[in-house]
């Protein structure tokens, strides 16, 4: 009998390993299809609701743990000076440099126009972390 009744436990066990395993996932899934979204100054970001972002005037502040992401607008007036955004966003390591200007860490600087406007993105991306968050979130971006 108590045999039984440790195998039972056992399986059960195994049982909800199995199905946390699963309900784990369906979360993450969920996460993805539910962005959160936030705007500032013509900008609207929509990024995972593990994330967590602020606005602060012209600016956008969008994180995780390992990875960041730094956006601003600054209007019409320079637009011919930069090129337009891309159809989709790269984050290569040969455009890896240091941030200064009070970043002070290797990322990407990228700024672009798009509905007149020019907007600048600063990446930062921990090592092991896919960066194919962060350009989903960039190619997602509403600028109006």
């Amino acid at each position: 009998m108590r045999r039984r009744v440790l195998l039972a436990l056992g399986a059960a066990g195994l049982a909800w390993l199995a199905v946390a395993g699963t309900v784990h996932r369906q979360a993450a899934g969920a996460d993805r299809a539910r962005p959160l979204s936030i705007e500032s100054d013509g900008i609207t970001a929509y990024y995972p609701r593990a994330w967590h972002a602020a606005a602060e005037g012209s600016t956008i502040v969008i994180r995780s743990r390992r990875t960041w992401i730094w956006l601003a607008s600054y209007g019409t007036a320079h637009a011919g000076e930069y090129p337009p955004r891309p159809e989709h966003f790269r984050l290569k390591d040969e455009d890896r440099r240091f941030q200064a200007c009070g970043f002070d860490f290797e990322g990407w600087n990228l700024t672009f126009t798009d509905s007149g406007q020019v907007v600048q993105a600063i990446v930062r991306i921990e090592a092991g972390e896919p960066r194919s968050n962060a350009t989903e979130l960039l190619d997602r971006l509403e600028i109006s």
